[in-house]
């Protein structure tokens, strides 16, 4: 169970890192926010897994089956 519970706390920190990225680069003209949006819900983990994103408020801004 601790090594599942350390490998997807890995996967969140990847993603962690990585989605941030997508606005700069959308504000700075290189990627169009279509593209940033359909990279970030792509991000799968371990096959059949994927990352749920919930804003402060109640609604979703990401769902990685949708």
């Amino acid at each position: 169970m601790q090594v599942r519970m350390d490998a997807t706390r890995q996967h969140v920190e990847i993603a962690h890192g990585l989605i941030p990225g997508a606005p700069a680069q959308e504000a700075a003209g290189k990627m169009p926010r279509e593209q940033a949006q359909q990279a970030a819900s792509k991000l799968h983990y371990d096959g059949n897994e994927y990352f749920w994103i919930n804003a402060m408020q109640p609604s979703t801004v990401l769902n990685g089956t949708k």
